[in-house]
């Protein structure tokens, strides 16, 4: 029950001195048969004396205030202070387990297959209302590893870092706002991070060269484009140079290659494929173009891969 619901005088305690003659008279009408318990307060701001306990007795499943059907009203020095007791709810106290988050000193997350990058984890624990830390064990893709720090080579699938944090069992207390004492309910345990994901994305390659490639340094000294940049490109072919090339990874294919600057025709059957491997990379196929004679302007090769 709410300080501002009303409820039936006839249930109050016999004992209140003088109720009906309070409410006739704040009524200025005869005697009322509902009062909230804020304006009872304020009626019986001038009585004095002890309010004597009672058992709330009510229909299933209502209250009086902070009390429920069957429980007792201790008594109080006054009707006042007995009915701010009541007025008063008990807000529950609860506790709050720790977390732990875990980040990466670096900035890199991913790059090009074979890249090597160095891993310096940081864990940040968070207390709450647990005891403290007592240590943080570090893995990769679930395996325990030494340390916070490891040196990764990148792959073209996911590499998961996560810690767990031990701690210790809260202590102490919470106060409600009646004043009741709760212990700490944390237990001594442990919390597992986020995962920290690094991976690798595979290249392709693509540009005019004066010759064709025959090595890997020379495919990989083309332009570059990794996969997880889109799957559109341009290849710009200059008026220099009379070979055009793009190596792609196995798995992918050309979808298309529109001159921009020839009426937008597909010149896709003019890039001549053969197996390549790329040392360090794997298999894939060099895809080349030929003319006799450079162009005239540059030309816009717009490269779509499926």
């Amino acid at each position: 029950m709410t300080p501002n619901e009303q409820i039936k005088i006839s249930e109050l305690p016999s004992q209140l001195p003088s109720l009906s003659d309070f409410i006739a008279k704040a009524n200025g009408d005869g005697l009322a048969t509902k009062i909230t318990l804020q304006q009872l307060s304020e009626l019986l701001g001038n009585v004095t004396g002890i309010a004597p306990s009672f058992v709330v007795s009510l229909p299933e499943g209502q209250t009086l205030g902070k009390y429920k059907n069957g429980d007792v009203v201790p008594q109080f020095p006054t009707i006042q202070e007995q009915l701010k007791d009541i007025g008063q709810e008990a807000i529950n106290q609860t506790f709050t387990e720790p977390t732990v988050t875990l980040i990466d000193n670096g900035s890199v997350f991913s790059g090009e297959v074979g890249e090597v990058l160095n891993v310096d984890l940081i864990a940040l624990f968070t207390q709450n209302d647990a005891g403290t830390e007592i240590e943080t064990k570090y893995f990769k893709d679930g395996i325990e590893i030494p340390s916070n720090t490891d040196t990764l080579t990148l792959t073209d699938s996911d590499t998961i870092y996560s810690c767990l944090t031990s701690y210790e069992a809260g202590t102490g207390f919470k106060t409600d706002s009646l004043g009741n004492q709760y212990p700490n309910t944390i237990q001594a345990g442990s919390v597992g991070s986020n995962d920290v994901i690094f991976r690798g994305y595979l290249p392709y390659y693509y540009g005019a060269t004066a010759s064709k490639p025959s090595t890997s340094a020379e495919v990989q000294a083309l332009d570059k484009i990794l996969e997880n940049d889109g799957n559109t490109f341009i290849l710009s072919t200059g008026s220099t140079d009379k070979i055009f090339c793009l190596w792609l990874p196995d798995g992918k294919t050309i979808g298309s290659i529109i001159d921009l600057d020839a009426l937008n025709a597909d010149i896709v059957g003019s890039y001549v494929a053969e197996p390549f491997n790329v040392i360090g990379i794997g298999n894939g196929t060099l895809y080349t173009m030929q003319q006799d004679v450079p162009y005239d302007v540059n030309h816009r090769h717009q490269i779509n891969i499926i």
